[in-house]
C-alpha cells in the first residue's frame, strides 16, 4: 500500500507510524484515536482539526468520526510558520576532529516531532556545521546540557556503541523540590508504561520494564529545594525525572512528572498558564546535563581513514558549565518564592532575572516567559574551536 499522502502538500507531516491491526484503538473515531496517540493536543483541538482538514490518512483528509483502519498512515497539516519558537543558541565547546560536542539549551526539541518539524537541534546543527555532524544520543527537549555528534557513519556507530554498552560517565544537576531520604542514595527500578495514567506515553516504574540505574548525591538544600548531582548508569528515556519523582523530589519545572497527572494535562491545554505555574514554579525543567566522559580505545577506530586523529585512546572529559539561569533560580528565585505563591508574584521577579542576563551576558529576554515562546538565551563562557 502506498502510505504517502495523495497531495503533494510539503507540509503534511506523519503522525506515528502505520498503524497496525493488533493496535488496541483499531475502528475507534479518529479524534479518540488521535488524542490518546498524540497527546501534545486535546481530543477538542483534534476534531477541529479534522474538521478543519488539516488531518490525513494516504487517500486524503479525515473526518473526526473517521474510524481507524489497520494500514492507516496519519499525517497533520502543520505549516513551519506555525511551529513555537526554539532557543537556537546551539554552539561547539569540544571538537576532535570526526567528534564534536555542543552545548543544548532548554526548551529545543532535538528531532522532528509533536508540534516541531524545522525548530530542533538536528535542523540547526545541519544548518550551521553540515549534513555531516549528527548527535549520537539525545537529551529531553526541556532539557540543557553536553549533546556528543558524530562527522562520519564509523564514529557515529562506534560513539552509539559506547553509549548503549554503559562506555561513557554523565554527570547531571537538578534542582528538587521535596526532603531527600539521604545525603546521597540510588534508585534501582525498571522503567516501562505506566499501566494506570491519563495519558497513554506517559513511562514509570514498572517491574516488566528496563533495568535502569541512578545515583544522586545531595550538593545543597534549602528549605523544600535540593541541589543535586546526579549520575544516571542507563539511558532510559525520562529516567532521571522518573526516578526523581518517585524518591518523593519531582524536579522543578516538570510537567509531566508531578505527582498530580492533571497538571500536565492542564500543561497541554494552557501552557504555563497561572494555574500550571503554581505546581511547578517555573517554565523550566531544572535539569542539566553538565558532564560526560567516554574513552575510545584505537581498536574502536581503526576503520576510520583518518591518520591525523587526535589520540582517542585518552578519556575524553566534557563539561558545560551550568547555565546562568539555573543559577540564578536557585541563588535568588527560590529565595523569594513557594509552590503556593501566583504566577503574578513569580513574574515580578521577571525584572530581576532581565536585569540579570543583561548585566552578566548583554542578552535582552523577551519580557514574558509564556509557554512555547520563550527562547530563554544561555551564553556559557568556554573557549572552543569550531569545527
Amino acid at each position: 500500500m502506498n502510505h504517502c499522502p495523495s497531495s503533494q502538500n510539503h507540509d503534511l507531516r506523519k503522525l506515528g507510524t502505520v498503524v497496525h491491526k493488533e493496535d488496541p484503538l483499531i475502528a475507534i473515531r479518529a479524534d479518540r484515536y488521535l488524542a490518546q496517540r498524540f497527546p501534545f493536543l486535546s481530543r477538542t483541538h483534534w476534531q477541529k482539526k479534522c474538521l478543519d482538514g488539516r488531518v490525513h490518512n494516504h487517500h486524503g483528509p479525515i473526518k473526526p468520526t473517521y474510524k481507524i483502519q489497520p494500514g492507516d498512515q496519519l499525517f497533520h497539516d502543520y505549516p513551519q510558520n506555525l511551529e513555537p519558537a526554539v532557543n537556537h543558541n546551539v554552539f561547539c565547546i569540544f571538537h576532535n576532529h570526526p567528534i564534536m560536542a555542543t552545548y543544548k539549551p532548554p526548551h529545543l526539541p532535538m528531532h522532528e516531532g509533536g508540534l516541531y518539524r524545522k525548530n530542533t537541534f538536528y535542523e540547526i546543527c545541519r544548518n550551521k556545521w553540515g549534513a555531516p555532524w549528527r548527535a549520537v544520543h539525545r537529551l529531553d527537549r526541556e532539557t540543557s546540557g553536553v549533546v556528543v555528534c558524530a562527522k562520519t557513519s564509523t564514529m557515529r556507530s562506534t560513539l552509539a556503541h559506547a553509549f548503549r554498552h554503559h562506555g561513557t560517565t554523565k554527570i547531571y544537576y537538578a534542582i528538587a523540590i521535596g526532603q531527600p531520604p539521604a545525603s546521597s542514595w540510588s534508585i534501582n527500578q525498571p522503567i516501562g508504561y505506566a499501566s494506570k495514567t491519563s495519558w497513554r506515553v506517559k513511562r514509570w516504574i514498572d517491574p516488566a520494564g528496563k533495568p535502569a540505574v541512578t545515583h544522586f548525591q545531595i550538593i545543597s538544600t534549602y528549605k523544600n529545594f535540593v541541589w543535586l548531582k546526579i549520575r544516571p548508569v542507563h539511558g532510559r528515556t525520562h529516567q532521571i525525572r522518573i526516578h526523581a519523582a518517585y524518591a518523593g523530589l519531582p524536579l522543578m519545572g516538570d510537567v509531566r512528572y508531578h505527582h498530580d497527572e492533571e497538571i500536565f494535562l492542564r500543561f497541554l491545554a494552557e501552557g504555563y498558564s497561572a494555574r500550571v505555574l503554581q505546581h511547578i514554579i517555573v517554565p523550566r525543567l531544572c535539569l542539566h546535563a553538565g558532564t560526560i566522559e567516554f574513552q575510545l580505545s584505537n581498536s574502536n577506530h581503526r576503520r576510520h581513514s583518518q591518520r591525523n586523529l587526535s589520540p582517542l585512546s585518552q578519556k575524553i572529559h566534557i563539561h558545560a558549565p551550568i547555565p546562568y539561569d539555573l543559577q540564578w533560580i536557585w541563588k535568588v528565585f527560590i529565595r523569594h518564592k513557594n509552590p503556593q505563591q501566583t504566577s503574578a508574584e513569580y513574574l515580578k521577579l521577571q525584572s530581576s532575572l532581565h536585569a540579570a542576563y543583561h548585566h552578566n551576558y548583554g542578552i535582552r529576554l523577551p519580557k514574558t516567559l509564556a509557554h512555547q515562546d520563550h527562547p530563554i538565551s544561555q551564553k556559557i563562557k568556554t573557549p572552543y574551536h569550531r569545527p
